[in-house]
């Protein structure tokens, strides 16, 4: 018979020892090893598949197979290493073996009959022939064949692991949050790769497929292939010390595997495969391959040649030392010929997905094994001890005998409801697999059982972090629970539970290391005081109802609620470094910090300005108190609502570690020693990353709580739990965020500088076509031209805020996630380039140019070079290109501002030309249209001083333009971020300013749909670059702007040198201000235009954007809101009173609080018609009518409402700043 047959069903018996049965079935046989339970009875005559069992539950082992016939029993005997001799009867015998019994199977030629039953003792080695078609000879010969061919094999596993398999077509196939799955497809050939990381030892991964023990190895297949794998059979070893590494333990296995077709009725498929495994126990690392093996018929000598076959399979296991958790990497290809059929290719390929999904059914095996080995209670006999309780061990919820039954946990024997229990799965044997009700508490303390190995030994010896913790608070950050007590008397809560406190251990976290001097004032030191905020974040673990909310393979979310205090907990792990994730909210860079909360909050978010900085002792921690601007949530409402939070940032270079607090502020301004508890707010948030060398990966260790301070307010508030829920779950938009600023960081390929013309993809040989089957795409990574087949689009942040979708081939794609950015790489880079995120982290670089794609025509994006700003990411360019660059932009800008300054030296706005579309006093707007052109003009005369007008714009400070553009603009504005600056010649009173942004806009909130509203990239957003150039005169008290919007271009230098006059947008806008010296007002003239040109943008774009049209009107009539942003600017400048009581007990503040009559108009005070309000510049008292309420902007962003006296305000208005 030859290897490798196809081999029928047949009728199948369960069997026991002492027994023959008798019936009619096929001519063929077919034993196959299948598992037994307890009191198994018989099955049907009707049965297609063989399964022999044992009254001892262990499986059965095919000594060999064979037709009816006895013409192949001699060879399969002599490939056993014995020969027996058919009987000379009609009658075929053959023999099979279980672990306890030995059984004969007699059927007849015409296979009419089979019997089974008790057969006689085998006879002894000596009493076998000897084998006539084997020797020694051919033996060692085929030994050095298959190790050679299992060391070929391991070097591509090897390889593997070592992330060497970015070269060629890889796509990424769907698949868990936590895997990654790519597979690759080529004529005749499919590879697959798999890689993940799962909360198991190295132990516990190699017993499921284990290959000294062939029990565990069929057990494992049938649970990763099902009914599709048949049985597995260890044919011979082979002494593998010719392929060991030193230092290593490795096995080299023969094994004969049979498969079945899914298709109902088709035959079985069985094969040679050879199985190789490599295990380095210091290491924690293990590799093992599968590899199937061709014989062919011998030659002339007798001897056999062998040859490795078309499919392999392996994997690499590396065992994290400090987390106790095992990164599975698998890989898998097959090379198809052409005399295969189509139906096993692709069963192949069935197979090789299946074991794509290795790691979850991987871990479900080792969870229940877990739980099988633990001692399980019966509720009959050990359930009498908690019948008396009457409500949840760990929710403490009473129990309903309908909406909250009481169920019994197996290994603690509490009673828990539906809701803190679980039915889980536990294997006590091989194969024998119970349902049993388990409370999560002991799913946890299971779990962290078998995690802890040797924990103690390696706490000893690890460096400690500079947020030094209790043991078991160092637990939970590794990501395991607590072990809780089961003793019959104590009430447990859930895994969360009595975790101990979290100790700081820095020296610029304490107050007795605050750089302030006894001497200083009662404001200063409650800000010293603050600084304990972080050991109350650290100390959130205390003995309380923690309910588990969220419990996966990398997250964990636990929940606290009592009538007036509310706690979360939640950890997570992420594929980023503790530098990648502090960047994305940085504490230091509002335009970072502004940019990353547009994106995790939506336009609810408003802006975000750095209202104080305090000054820290330790050199790497940072304290501020930042004011954030939130949007009411309803549409039709216009409310902003303005939060102050003290933040406080402390990170570790050496220990990878980094921890951050905030803390709301009271709207009290008064920080006085005596009252500082007041000073502080309700709503507490902190988080701990903590990064692992190894795996390049970070533990967030998040901490919220929101407690009620006053006895007036009976509980927490509805609106604020739902927020502090919200940002637990931002960690996946962190974590892109982090990703596409790695793909930005990289240097951006200039398709304009690229002289080649291929005509196929540079991945894969097909050629390019002109229709959208395989359009040809450009790489802006490596340069190359690729097919949609062989890239894919990404998210790409070149710059702050700066967000598009670029095309990026698969290879380039999978390298730059891969890559984790260092602090010392920044460091190297920041003395030749002063643009990769601020010196925090930088990427690889490219020989090519760094400019944009031009995939996308409808995004006005102009990153041409390198930036002299510190925030953009990319590398900057070379010396030459940046000057000719910056040539072409200031003629550019200057062409822009002789346009605005011809159109207010002009005053030719006469009718029928021009349309006055507002007319009064102090402002005048004339407008004029047509089919390709619109265009708006302004005049008006504003009580400010040219400074004040300009400083609301400003085009230095990135916090007033988006403060006052969002106040202008409204919520259709989303931010603006500074790309770059060009230097440009100034002299003595006259100064120019020329610099390069980049505006986002967005639809209003009436027109967006609400799940559209966080999509940064969505169809309803807008992206502008403008080139800003101001040129101011002190000495003339004149200052002209000119906004030139800039298309989106290849570079505006072409690799021949020549200029590229297409950079030129289609929107234009600009003002002039001029102030007259005795009144001090200022006379504004706004000119704008937007005009479109046949051909520029093509036939779709001839048409005006009707929003350009309205943002035009729109900032030609803004002037009224400019001069309230500069009134209320004036306001905040004064020293304003708190009340009353903030002045001094003399006797003219009390005489002043006496006061029965209004300071203004000497009119009697009346409780209701006439009511006395306090003015916050004089501390007089006047009544409604002689004093208004005002807003007054202290800090950049952060407004408030005071009211102040007719008299006072008249003089503000009077007064020039």
């Amino acid at each position: 018979m030859e290897w490798g047959s196809r081999v029928a069903p047949t009728c199948s018996l369960l069997i026991r020892p002492s027994q023959r049965v008798a019936l009619s079935s096929h001519s063929r046989i077919h034993l196959a090893t299948r598992y037994a339970r307890a009191g198994a009875r018989p099955t049907g005559q009707e049965d297609t598949m063989a399964e022999l069992h044992s009254h001892t539950h262990l499986p059965w082992r095919l000594l060999f197979k064979t037709h009816s016939r006895t013409e192949g029993l001699e060879e399969l005997f002599a490939h056993r290493g014995r020969k027996d001799t058919a009987p000379a009867n009609d009658e075929t015998s053959f023999e099979f073996e279980c672990a306890s019994s030995q059984y004969t199977v007699t059927t007849d030629e015409s296979g009419s009959a089979i019997t089974l039953g008790p057969m006689s003792p085998l006879r002894s080695s000596a009493a076998l022939p000897v084998c006539s078609r084997r020797d020694t000879s051919n033996d060692r010969g085929e030994d050095d064949a298959l190790r050679s061919i299992a060391s070929a094999a391991m070097k591509q596993i090897t390889s593997i692991s070592s992330n060497k398999f970015v070269l060629g077509t890889w796509k990424q196939r769907r698949s868990p949050a936590n895997d990654l799955v790519l597979e690759h497809r080529s004529h005749g050939e499919y590879r697959i790769i798999t890689k993940s990381m799962v909360p198991c030892t190295l132990d516990e991964m190699s017993a499921v497929l284990s290959s000294s023990s062939s029990d565990h190895f069929n057990a494992g297949m049938l649970e990763l292939l099902g009914h599709e794998f048949v049985y597995g059979v260890m044919a011979r070893s082979v002494q593998p010390a010719a392929v060991c590494r030193p230092g290593t333990t490795a096995s080299l296995i023969l094994r004969l595997i049979a498969f079945s077709d899914s298709t109902p009725g088709s035959l079985d498929t069985d094969g040679n495969f050879l199985d190789f495994t490599e295990r380095d126990a210091a290491m924690g690392c293990e590799r093992r391959v599968v590899q199937t093996i061709t014989r062919s018929r011998r030659d002339c000598d007798g001897m056999v040649q062998i040859r490795a076959g078309n499919v392999l399979c392996g994997y690499a296991l590396h065992e994290d030392l400090e987390t106790n958790h095992t990164v599975v990497l698998l890989y898998g290809t097959y090379s198809s010929c052409e005399l295969e059929g189509r139906s096993r290719r692709h069963a192949t390929i069935h197979r090789y997905h299946k074991l794509a999904q290795i790691s979850t059914k991987w871990v479900e095996i080792v969870m229940r094994r877990r739980l099988g080995a633990q001692p399980i209670l019966d509720p009959r006999t050990d359930g009498s001890r908690s019948i008396l309780e009457l409500s949840c061990v760990n929710c403490d919820e009473e129990f309903h005998p309908l909406f909250r039954k009481r169920h019994f946990c197996s290994f603690c024997g509490s009673h828990a409801c539906s809701s803190c229990s679980s039915v889980e799965d536990a294997e006590q044997d091989l194969g024998k697999v119970r349902k049993l009700r388990v409370c999560r508490g002991c799913v946890a303390d299971v779990n962290e059982r078998a995690l802890r190995k040797s924990y103690h030994e390696k706490l000893s010896t690890s460096a400690r972090s500079p947020f030094c913790v209790e043991h078991e608070a160092e637990v939970w950050l590794r990501g395991v629970p607590k072990p809780r007590s089961t003793s019959t008397g104590s009430r447990r809560s859930s895994g969360m539970n009595s975790l101990g406190s979290l100790e700081p251990s820095s020296p610029s976290s304490t107050k007795d290391s605050s750089p302030r001097s006894s001497s200083a004032t009662d404001q200063r030191s409650v800000e010293d005081e603050i600084l304990g905020i972080k050991s109350m974040a650290l100390d959130a673990f205390h003995d309380g109802g923690w309910k588990e909310c969220k419990a996966t393979a990398t997250e964990l979310v636990f929940e606290q609620k009592t009538l007036r205090t509310f706690s979360i907990v939640a950890k997570t792990l992420v594929p980023c470094t503790v530098d990648e994730f502090s960047s994305v909210l940085s504490s230091a860079d509002s335009d970072q910090f502004n940019a990353s909360m547009l994106q995790i909050c939506g336009t609810q978010y408003a802006f975000g300005v750095t209202v104080r900085a305090v000054p820290t002792s330790a050199p790497e921690s940072h304290l501020s108190i930042k004011a954030i601007s939130f949007s009411s949530a309803n549409p039709l409402s216009s409310a902003k609502t303005t939060t102050n939070f003290l933040d406080y940032v402390e990170a570790d270079a050496e220990q990878r570690s980094a921890c951050r607090v905030a803390h709301t502020l009271s709207r009290s301004r008064d920080f006085a020693a005596g009252d500082r508890q007041s000073a502080l707010g309700d709503v507490l948030v902190g988080y701990i990353l903590q990064e692992e060398p190894d795996t390049k990966q970070s533990m967030i260790s998040f901490y919220a709580t929101h407690f009620t301070r006053s006895t007036d307010v009976a509980s927490v508030r509805p609106e604020t739990v739902q927020q502090l829920r919200r940002m637990v779950q931002v960690s996946a938009k962190w974590v892109a965020i982090a990703m596409r600023r790695r793909l930005g960081a990289h240097k951006i390929y200039d398709r304009a500088r690229s002289d080649t013309r291929p005509q196929s993809c540079a991945i894969c040989p097909r050629t390019f076509t002109r229709l959208a089957l395989r359009a040809k795409h450009l790489c802006c990574l490596c340069g190359h031209f690729v097919c949609g087949g062989c890239s894919r689009v990404e998210e790409v942040e070149e710059h702050i805020g700066v967000v598009d979708k670029r095309r990026v081939c698969v290879g380039c794609s999978v390298s730059a996630l891969q890559q984790a950015f260092e602090r010392s790489e920044a460091r190297r880079s920041s003395s030749t380039s002063s643009n990769k995120f601020a010196n925090r982290f930088s990427g690889a670089t490219s020989p090519t140019s760094s400019v944009d794609d031009d995939n996308d025509d409808n995004s006005d994006d102009s990153d041409n070079s390198a930036a002299a700003h510190p925030h953009p990411y990319r590398v900057s360019d070379s010396d030459s290109d940046v000057a000719a660059d910056n040539e072409v932009l200031s003629s550019v800008a200057r062409s822009a501002m002789f346009r605005v300054l011809a159109a207010a030296t002009s005053g030719d706005f006469a009718a029928p030309k021009w349309t006055q579309r507002r007319s009064d006093v102090h402002e005048t707007v004339f407008e004029q249209r047509s089919a390709r052109a619109f265009s708006v003009v302004a005049r008006s005369t504003v009580p400010c001083s040219v400074d004040e007008i300009s400083r609301v714009l400003s085009s230095e400070d990135s916090d007033q333009l988006n403060a006052s553009l969002l106040e202008i603009l409204g919520d259709r504005f989303g931010y603006a971020v500074n790309v770059r600056s060009v230097p440009m010649p100034s002299a003595g009173a006259q100064t120019a300013d020329l610099s390069v942004k980049f505006l986002s806009f967005g639809r209003s909130r009436l027109l967006v749909r609400a799940r559209r509203e966080s999509d940064h990239l969505s169809r309803n957003k807008r992206n502008v670059t403008l080139l800003d150039y101001v040129e101011t005169d002190r000495e003339r008290r004149t200052a002209c702007r000119a906004l030139q919007s800039v298309r989106r271009s290849q570079g505006l230098v072409t690799s021949a040198g020549e200029r590229r006059p297409d950079i030129v947008g289609d929107v234009l806008a600009g003002y002039v201000l001029r102030e007259d010296p005795s009144t001090k007002h200022t006379v504004v003239f706004f000119y704008g235009t937007h005009e479109k040109s046949a051909g520029s943008d093509g036939a779709a774009d001839a048409k005006l954007r009707e929003s350009t049209v309205q943002a035009l009107r729109k900032v030609a009539r803004a002037t009224s809101k400019c001069v309230a942003i500069v009134r209320r600017r004036r306001l905040g400048a004064m020293h304003l009173l708190e009340s009353p009581r903030s002045l001094s007990h003399s006797s003219a503040s009390s005489l002043r609080a006496m006061s029965a009559s209004c300071f203004t108009c000497d009119a009697s005070f009346q409780p209701l018609l006439r009511k006395k309000h306090f003015c916050c510049l004089c501390g007089y008292y006047t009544c409604g009518r002689c004093s208004s309420v005002e807003d007054a902007e202290e800090r950049i962003g952060v407004v408030q409402r005071v009211r102040v006296c007719a008299d006072c305000m008249g003089s503000i208005t009077r007064k020039s700043f």
